[in-house]
């Protein structure tokens, strides 16, 4: 009967899963806004071999204790007592609320076997809890301002005689309902305001199955690599206490003196430089040694995906790590990270690097891509009549009726509103100042830059 019930929970689960896109670690995709490509791409995490290594890091930096008292209030890892440890692996627990849970479960979940005698030495040992998909109604009360603008036509003896017909409403005839019709109308809502909310009961739909992502991974990690890390927690938890960054920086060079890690290096690059000036490096030992870690921290597929990504991002998931090899934010490392990956994906992944020692690392090309798109804007102008006349109320009347027939001179404009109607189209890739590909180019395009058939 046990069994049975694990065989009817498994095929439960697998059926409400078919249709669930999930990544690395069994989660939703992370995804964010492109404003070049007007679209959400995708964000690569971390690789599953640093997801058992931040658990480990966590479960050492936390008591059992502190870990119940977090699940029982919310879960959420935003206490300094964890970011201090996720630092240490470039961890942004504010850039992803799915992967900080995920590992606070894995934490919690997991902190007693980390701690007997036969720890997980896999992500495929941890015990990983499913996560859900939920429905829930919400219901929200706002009051908001709405000005309505509309035309009334009637019949009067004066315009002093209607004015006052409409005013007072008798009949409730001049209502705005009763003249959506009528020239001019429209609608403006002005300030709004939530007077309350009502959040239903969550519905559980769907949970995503942890089990079918896993696999097994095998992980090393050398003795000089834990104690770096063990080294750098005692620093910032000494660092916390006393508050002196000076201290904190002199205690993190002694320990990298000590595993004979430079903290800082002056690198000359080629002297002939760059197309743009930007300084050209050849690939050396310090390049070797990030280039390992990199291999240890990701596999050579997720190397090869986070090589589809810009430059941006690239040094936004490095800069933590390469700040350790004193190649990170100073204007001779700019595009540094992008060039690495770029480098490990064109040599095909080998496990050995050092027969490329000497070898120039890849360029940074200039890449100016051009694309069309149209736009409708809404203008305000502002238009001048002359009207001579004995009075101002018949000068008016006689501006409001016929207006376009003084032939008003416009002096003034201004854009509004701008409305985007799409029909974007690229039209030319150019490398470096010399076009490769244009929408007209015909047989004289380079196929390679055929925008069209880029694969995001």
């Amino acid at each position: 009967m046990k069994n049975l019930i694990k065989q009817i929970l498994k095929e439960q689960t697998e059926s409400s899963n078919r249709d669930e896109k999930v990544d690395n670690l069994g989660l939703p995709p992370n995804t964010k806004y492109d404003f070049e490509s007007r679209s959400y791409i995708s964000v690569p995490r971390i690789s599953r071999a640093l997801f058992l290594k931040v658990v480990r890091g966590l479960v050492d930096s936390v008591t059992k204790e502190k870990a119940i008292e977090i699940a029982v209030s919310m879960g959420h890892i935003d206490s300094d007592l964890f970011s201090d440890t996720l630092k240490l692996y470039g961890i942004d627990i504010r850039a992803d609320r799915l992967l900080s849970e995920k590992l606070f479960w894995a934490t919690y979940d997991n902190w007693d076997r980390f701690n007997s005698d036969n720890p997980p030495q896999s992500y495929n040992e941890l015990e990983l809890r499913p996560i859900k998909k939920y429905e829930v109604p919400v219901t929200d009360y706002v009051s908001r301002s709405v000005a309505i603008d509309y035309t009334v036509t009637e019949f009067a003896y004066s315009a002093k005689d209607v004015k006052e017909l409409i005013r007072n409403n008798v009949d409730a005839e001049y209502v705005y309902y009763e003249w959506e019709d009528s020239r001019d109308y429209r609608e403006e809502v002005g300030e709004e305001d939530t007077t309350d909310t009502d959040v239903g009961e969550p519905k559980e739909v769907a949970f995503i199955n942890e089990s079918r992502n896993k696999k097994i991974i095998n992980e090393n990690p050398s003795p000089h690599e834990n104690e770096l890390i063990d080294g750098l927690r005692k620093i910032l938890h000494k660092q916390k206490e006393a508050h002196s960054e000076d201290a904190w920086y002199d205690d993190i060079q002694h320990l990298f003196k000590k595993l004979n890690i430079p903290l800082e290096e002056q690198r000359k690059p080629l002297q002939e430089g760059n197309l743009h000036g930007l300084p050209v490096y050849e690939f050396d030992k310090i390049d070797n040694k990030i280039v390992q870690n990199l291999l240890k921290q990701y596999t050579c597929f997720e190397i090869d995906q986070m090589n589809r990504y810009s430059e941006e991002y690239v040094h936004g998931e490095l800069s933590d790590m390469l700040k350790l090899y004193g190649r990170h934010l100073t204007p001779a490392y700019e595009y540094y990270p992008k060039q690495l990956v770029q480098f490990i994906v064109d040599k095909g992944c080998p496990d050995d690097y050092t027969q490329f020692m000497g070898e120039r690392l890849p360029d940074i090309n200039q890449y100016a891509i051009d694309m069309t798109y149209t736009e409708t804007d809404v203008v305000a102008k502002t238009a001048e009549v002359i009207i001579h006349d004995t009075n101002f109320q018949s000068a008016m009347c006689a501006a409001r009726d016929n207006f376009w027939d003084y032939d008003p001179d416009t002096y003034d404009t201004e854009v509004i509103d701008s409305d985007y109607q799409g029909n974007e189209e690229w039209t030319s890739v150019t490398v470096n100042g010399t076009t490769k590909w244009n929408i007209h180019g015909g047989s004289k395009n380079d196929d390679n830059y055929n925008p069209t058939d880029v694969d995001c």
